[in-house]
C-alpha cells in the first residue's frame, strides 16, 4: 500500500511538472508512460502491441477482403468489355477493309466515292478510338490498362494475405504478451494513477476468428498468381518472408534474385555482420554493393520458397527494383504465361539430371472473380 501510494503521488507530481489541472495532468503523464511501452488504449483497456496489431488486422479483415472482391470484379468487368471491344474492332477492320477495296476498284463514280471514303474513314477514327481501350493479354507491354488492372488486384491481394500471415502467425501469443506486463509494478501503478478501472488486455480470445480466416484463403492463396509484361519482361507479384509484398521482374538471364534494401528491411530480413559481400553490375557499368543472405520464404499465392539465397542491393540501388531468378527456385519450375496473365510453380519432373519440364497443371484457381 505505501508502495502505491508513493508511485501513485509520483505521477501525480510528474503531471503538475507537465503542466495543466492536476487530474487532467497526471492522467497525461500516466498514459504518456504507458504509451511509452508500447501499450495502445482501447477504451479503458491497454492493449499489447501484439493484440493491437492483430486487432487492427481483425478491424480491418472485412475491408481488406471488400478490396480484393471489388478490384477483381472491376477486373473481370474490365476484361469482358475489352473482349467486346476487340470484336468489334474485328469487325470494324474488315468492313474498312471491304470499303478500300472497292475505293481502289475503279467502279464508282466521283459522287459514289467520296460517300465510300466517308464511311471509310467514320470506321477508320471508330477503330483509333476503341484500339486504346482493349485490354489484349497478348499486347500487354503496350497496354498500362492492364498493367494498372492487375497492380490493382495484386495490391488488394497482397495486403489481405499479409493480414491473414501476420493473424495466423501472431493471434495465439496474445495471451502470453502481457506475461511481462502484468508483473510490471511501473505499469500497474500508471494504470491506478490513471482510475477509471482501466486495465491491460487481452481484450479478447481470438481463437473463433482465426477459424472464420479460413474461407478467405481462396482469394489470395492460388495456384496461381497473376503476371503481365513491362518493356518486354514478365513481371509477377510475391509476399516476401510473409510480412511485405513486393513485385519482381522475371530475369531468365540473371543468377540470382535480387531484393531492394527497402524490401529487406519491410520483410524483417536483417544482414548479418559476416553476410558475404558481392558487386552486382547494373546497366552503364555500375558497380553496386550488395550482400548474400538467407530469405526464409517467399510466397507466390499457396506455393512458397523456403530458405533460398538472395541478394540484397545497397540502399542506393531501389532503382533496380525486385529481380526474381529462375535459379532461386531449388526444386520448382516456373511457368510464366503473360497472355494469360498467369505465373505459377510447379515441381519438376524426373530425375534432378534428367527431364525437368514442369507436369501438366492442374486446373488454376480463377484469376477474377465474376460480379
Amino acid at each position: 500500500m505505501i508502495r502505491v501510494g508513493i508511485v501513485v503521488g509520483i505521477w501525480f507530481v510528474l503531471g503538475l511538472v507537465a503542466g495543466g489541472g492536476a487530474g487532467a495532468a497526471e492522467n497525461t503523464a500516466a498514459a504518456d508512460f504507458l504509451a511509452k511501452q508500447g501499450l495502445v488504449r482501447d477504451g479503458n483497456t491497454w492493449l499489447s502491441p501484439v493484440e493491437a496489431k492483430v486487432k487492427g488486422y481483425f478491424d480491418a479483415i472485412r475491408e481488406l477482403e471488400r478490396n480484393v472482391i471489388t478490384a477483381e470484379k472491376a477486373f473481370a468487368a474490365g476484361l469482358r468489355e475489352s473482349e467486346s471491344l476487340k470484336q468489334e474492332v474485328a469487325q470494324l477492320e474488315a468492313e474498312l477493309q471491304k470499303l478500300n477495296e472497292l475505293l481502289q476498284s475503279g467502279t464508282l463514280n466521283a459522287a459514289q466515292g467520296e460517300r465510300v471514303t466517308a464511311q471509310a474513314q467514320q470506321r477508320a477514327d471508330r477503330i483509333n478510338l476503341l484500339k486504346p481501350q482493349v485490354m489484349d493479354p497478348a499486347g500487354l507491354d503496350d497496354s498500362a490498362m492492364i498493367k494498372a488492372a492487375v497492380n490493382r488486384v495484386n495490391e488488394a491481394r497482397n495486403a489481405l494475405a499479409v493480414a491473414l500471415l501476420y493473424l495466423r502467425a501472431h493471434a495465439a501469443e496474445v495471451d502470453g504478451s502481457y506475461a511481462a506486463l502484468t508483473t510490471n509494478q511501473d505499469v500497474q501503478d500508471a494504470l491506478t494513477a490513471l482510475g477509471g478501472k482501466q486495465k491491460l488486455g487481452p481484450l479478447k480470445r481470438y481463437d473463433r476468428d482465426l477459424k472464420r480466416l479460413d474461407r478467405l484463403d481462396r482469394l489470395v492463396f492460388t495456384e496461381t498468381v497473376l503476371a503481365y509484361r513491362d518493356n518486354a519482361r514478365p513481371r509477377v507479384s510475391a509476399i516476401v518472408n510473409e510480412q511485405t509484398a513486393a513485385t519482381f521482374t522475371w530475369g531468365e538471364e540473371v543468377a540470382m534474385t535480387y531484393l531492394p534494401h527497402s524490401v529487406a528491411l519491410a520483410a524483417g530480413l536483417a544482414i548479418p555482420d559476416d553476410a558475404p559481400r558481392v558487386d552486382v553490375l547494373a546497366a552503364g557499368n555500375r558497380k553496386i554493393e550488395a550482400h548474400k543472405v538467407t530469405l526464409p520464404k517467399l510466397r507466390f499465392g499457396q506455393q512458397v520458397l523456403e530458405n533460398i539465397e538472395v541478394v540484397v542491393l545497397a540502399p542506393d540501388a531501389e532503382d533496380m527494383g525486385a529481380v526474381l531468378s529462375p535459379r532461386s527456385l531449388g526444386d520448382r519450375k516456373a511457368v510464366v504465361d503473360t497472355a494469360k496473365l498467369e505465373f505459377r510453380l510447379l515441381p519438376f519432373v524426373g530425375d534432378s539430371d534428367g527431364d525437368r519440364t514442369p507436369p501438366a497443371p492442374r486446373r488454376r484457381a480463377p484469376r477474377a472473380a465474376t460480379p
